[in-house]
């Protein structure tokens, strides 16, 4: 961990939000999620999801999926940020033959069962909100595990 904070966009990430952050960030490989923090890619991460994106998360995918949000329970924190609001989830307005009630139950379910999914109206208030959730984690968890490290350091 060092005491810049930059955020890390996966390799594999293919409409990325870096040309959105407004704080450093570098690609590199994540092993779960598609944002983290240099530094603490195993202790959390975001996912990033359209809403097409999703559905196909919940129907044709939902196994890869399933394993990934297994996977995200051995981090500190994960979140899944959804490009689109839940009224067109409920409204249908994706291209699928899933029922809208069908996604929102699953939605619902993987929540209870893996935690937190957060939405944000689109590309930007996502990217806007992934900055601010990995912010507002290194703000809160990394500064303390270093001004503990700092302290212990000369005690030893």
């Amino acid at each position: 961990m060092d005491d810049q904070l930059t955020l890390i966009q996966d390799t594999r990430e293919v409409l990325g939000y870096g040309d959105l952050f407004s704080i450093p960030y570098e690609v590199g490989t994540i092993e779960t999620g598609d944002y983290s923090l240099r530094g603490c890619e195993t202790l959390v991460a975001v996912e990033r999801k359209s809403l097409a994106d999703l559905v196909g998360s919940l129907t044709q995918d939902r196994r890869r999926f399933e394993d990934e949000m297994k996977r995200s329970r051995l981090l500190h924190r994960f979140w899944v940020v959804v490009e689109s609001s839940p009224r067109k989830i409920l409204h249908g307005a994706y291209r699928s033959a899933a029922s809208p009630q069908s996604i929102w139950e699953s939605l619902v379910a993987f929540t209870v069962r893996y935690g937190c999914f957060l939405f944000a109206h689109d590309r930007e208030y996502g990217a806007k909100l992934t900055q601010s959730l990995l912010t507002k984690y290194y703000q809160q968890h990394v500064k303390v595990v270093q001004a503990v490290a700092r302290a212990t350091k000369g005690k030893s």
